[in-house]
């Protein structure tokens, strides 16, 4: 789990 705010939903996921 990672703290991705940059992606489109800020949320908390896994994204590569």
């Amino acid at each position: 789990v990672v703290y991705d705010i940059s992606s489109k939903p800020p949320a908390t996921f896994e994204w590569e």
